[in-house]
C-alpha cells in the first residue's frame, strides 16, 4: 500500500502517489492545450500557404477519374474518399484548400495514434510530449495536411499500429488493423517501409503474450489478409477504370523504384534532413536522446531488453533516408510517427519534470508558430492569379501543356515533370509534344516548370533539372505565343512581305490576325483583328509591306488589365 503523510496535528495528507497523479494532471492541461494550438496554426496556414505542384496533381486524378480517363489503378484509391471535391466552390486552388482541411483532421487523428502507441511503453505525459513533437515539428506544420498521399497512409498505418500495441487484442482488431494496411498500400505503397515497425511490434507482442505461437499465427493471419483485402481492393478499383490495366500500374512501379529507390546515391536528401531537424529543435534532441537510451538500456537490462528493442524497431522506417530518392520534407510526415515513441521514451529515461515538460512544451508550439509565420512570403497570389486568368479565358476545359495538371479540371497532355518523369524521358530519348500536337488540339501552355520556361527562351524561375529534347523545344515554341504571365496560349509570331512564305500550323483551330496591316493568308485578306480557321498543316502568308504579326488562337480574348505577379508559381517543399 502506498504510504501515508501524517500531519503534525495527526491530519492525513494526500500520499505520494495522489501527488504524483496530481502533478501528471498538472502538466497534461498545458501539453494538450499546445497540441491544440499547433492544430490551429495549422489550420489558419492551409489558406495562405502556396499549393505544392503534386497537390494539383493529386486533385488532378480525381477529375481524370470522373472523365473515365485514370489510366493506372495503383496509388489512386483516393479518388474515391475524396470523389466529392469537385462540387466544391471554386476552382481548383478552393477545392484543394478543402482537400487539406479533410487531411488535417486526418493529421490530427495520426497524433493521437502517437499518443496511443507511445502510451503502450511510456509514461501518459510523456506520450503527450511524443505527440507534441510530431505535430510542432517544421515539416509537420508546412506538410502534415498537405493534399496528397503521405497524410491518408500516415493515418491508416499508424492507425494499424496504435490498435496492435493494444494489451488485449481481440479477432476484430486483428480484422480492423488488415484492413486499414491494405487500404495504406492502396494508396501509396511507400507503405513497405513501415514493414519493420510492423513486424518489431508483432515480436513485442509474442514475447509478452502467454500463447506466443497462437498470438505468431494471429499475426501471419492478419498480414495474409491484408495482402488479400489489397488484391481485392486493387482488382475491384481497376476494373472500375475503363483507361488502366495491370501493365500501366508495373511499368510505373518499375520506373519509380528503379528511379527512387536502386539509385547509388547515399543520404540524397541529407540537406532536407538537416533544414526538417532545424525547424524542429526539441523534438529532433528529444529523438536522438532516445535512440540512444534505448541502445544503451538494450545492453545493460538484458532481462528487460523487448521495450527498447520495440522501440528501435518502431524507428527502423527512417532508414529509408539512406537510399530513398523522394525523402522530401513532405515525407518526413509519413516516415516519422512511428518513431516518435523515441521521443517518449526519453522524456521517461530522463527523468523529466513537469516543468521542463512544460518548457519543452512552449519552445515546441513557438517553434510551430514560427514555421507558420514565416511562410507567409510563401503565399497563393501567384497561382490565383494564374488560376482563375486560366478559367476566364477558357470557360470551359481544354487541353492543356504543363508540367503537373496545375488545371486540373482541364486534361493535361505531355510528360509528368517531377524530377524522376524527366530522367525517365530524357534515357529514353523519344520527343512527344510532336505527336501530341498531330493527334490533338492543345491550344493552352502553362509555364510553371523551369523546363518549360527553358523552352520557350524566357528566363527560368528556378532551378534547371532537365531540358526537353530539341524537337520538343522546337515544337512548342514554334506553337504558342505569350499571352499573359505564365499563361502561353497556340499561336505563330510570323515576318510577312511581299514574297510568300509557307508556314505550318500544328494546333487546328480559329485564329485571329493581329498586324499593323492587311496580310493574306492562303490568299484571303485578312484586316488586323479578323479571324481565320487553319487546318494542321501547310499555309502561306503575304502582305504589301515587311512586317511581324502574330496568328493567335481567337477563343483567348479574356486578358487582365494589370500586370501578373513577379513570382515563380512553385517555390519548392
Amino acid at each position: 500500500m502506498p504510504s501515508q503523510i501524517v500531519a503534525p496535528g495527526g491530519a492525513s495528507l494526500p500520499s505520494r502517489k495522489s501527488l504524483a497523479h496530481h502533478a501528471e494532471a498538472g502538466v497534461e492541461r498545458w501539453l494538450l492545450p499546445a497540441i491544440l494550438a499547433c492544430l490551429a496554426l495549422q489550420f489558419y496556414q492551409l489558406f495562405f500557404l502556396e499549393i505544392n505542384w503534386d497537390e494539383f496533381l493529386y486533385l488532378s486524378r480525381i477529375y481524370d477519374y470522373q472523365n473515365q480517363t485514370l489510366n493506372r489503378a495503383l496509388q489512386t484509391f483516393h479518388v474515391y474518399f475524396f470523389n466529392w471535391l469537385p462540387w466544391v466552390g471554386g476552382d481548383e486552388i478552393r477545392q484543394v484548400e478543402a482537400g487539406r482541411i479533410v487531411m488535417l483532421v486526418l493529421e490530427a487523428a495520426t497524433t493521437g495514434f502517437i499518443y496511443l502507441l507511445a502510451r503502450s511503453f511510456t509514461s501518459r505525459n510523456a506520450a503527450l510530449i511524443a505527440a507534441l513533437a510530431y505535430i510542432s515539428a517544421g515539416f509537420t506544420m508546412i506538410h502534415g495536411a498537405s493534399f496528397r498521399a503521405d497524410p491518408l497512409a500516415a493515418f491508416f498505418m499508424m492507425g494499424s499500429l496504435a490498435i496492435l500495441a493494444r494489451p488485449q487484442l481481440k479477432l476484430g482488431h486483428y480484422c480492423v488493423s488488415a484492413l486499414m494496411m491494405a487500404l495504406a498500400a492502396m494508396i501509396t505503397v511507400k507503405v513497405i517501409f513501415y514493414a519493420p515497425a510492423l513486424v518489431a511490434l508483432g515480436l513485442w507482442q509474442i514475447n509478452r503474450s502467454d500463447r506466443p505461437w497462437q498470438k505468431l499465427g494471429f499475426f501471419i493471419l492478419t498480414a495474409g489478409a491484408s495482402a488479400l483485402i489489397f488484391l481485392g481492393l486493387y482488382l475491384w478499383h481497376e476494373a472500375l477504370l475503363p483507361a488502366a490495366d495491370l501493365d500501366g500500374s508495373q511499368t510505373m512501379m518499375a520506373s519509380a523504384a528503379k528511379t527512387t529507390i536502386f539509385g547509388l546515391e547515399l543520404l540524397p536528401t541529407w540537406n532536407d534532413l538537416l533544414i526538417g531537424a532545424s525547424k524542429a529543435l526539441v523534438p529532433t534532441i528529444l529523438l536522438v536522446a532516445g535512440l540512444g537510451l534505448a541502445i544503451v538500456s538494450m545492453r545493460k537490462r538484458r532481462a528487460d531488453w523487448a521495450v527498447p528493442a520495440t522501440i528501435l524497431g518502431l524507428a527502423v522506417p527512417l532508414l529509408s533516408f539512406l537510399f530513398y530518392r523522394n525523402a522530401y520534407p513532405y515525407f518526413f510526415s509519413f516516415i516519422f510517427p512511428p518513431a516518435m515513441v523515441l521521443v517518449a521514451y526519453a522524456v521517461d529515461r530522463l527523468g523529466m519534470t513537469g516543468r521542463h515538460m512544460i518548457v519543452a512544451a512552449a519552445i515546441m508550439v513557438a517553434s510551430a508558430a514560427g514555421t507558420v509565420f514565416s511562410l507567409h512570403d510563401r503565399d497563393q497570389d501567384a497561382q490565383e492569379e494564374t488560376v482563375e486568368t486560366v478559367h476566364k479565358i477558357f470557360p470551359e476545359p481544354v487541353a492543356v501543356i504543363d508540367r503537373n495538371s496545375m488545371i486540373a479540371s482541364f486534361p493535361k497532355r505531355g510528360i509528368f515533370m517531377s524530377s524522376w518523369g524527366l530522367q525517365a524521358y530524357r534515357q529514353a530519348g523519344q520527343p512527344v509534344y510532336g505527336t501530341i500536337l498531330s493527334h490533338e488540339t492543345v491550344p493552352l501552355l502553362i509555364l510553371n516548370s523551369p523546363t518549360l520556361e527553358n523552352a520557350m527562351g524566357v528566363p527560368v524561375s528556378g532551378p534547371l533539372r532537365a531540358q526537353l529534347l530539341d524537337t520538343d523545344r522546337r515544337t512548342l515554341r514554334t506553337n504558342y505565343v505569350r499571352h499573359w504571365g505564365k499563361i502561353w496560349v497556340a499561336g505563330k509570331t510570323l515576318s510577312v512581305g511581299d514574297a510568300p512564305a509557307e508556314f505550318e500550323i500544328a494546333i487546328p483551330g480559329r485564329y485571329k490576325l493581329e498586324a499593323g496591316s492587311s496580310v493574306s493568308i492562303d490568299g484571303r485578306l485578312l484586316s488586323p483583328g479578323q479571324a481565320v480557321v487553319l487546318d494542321r498543316g501547310t499555309h502561306v502568308s503575304e502582305a504589301k509591306s515587311a512586317q511581324d504579326v502574330v496568328l493567335r488562337w481567337s477563343k483567348a480574348v479574356y486578358r487582365p488589365d494589370f500586370e501578373p505577379l513577379d513570382r515563380t508559381l512553385y517555390r519548392g517543399f
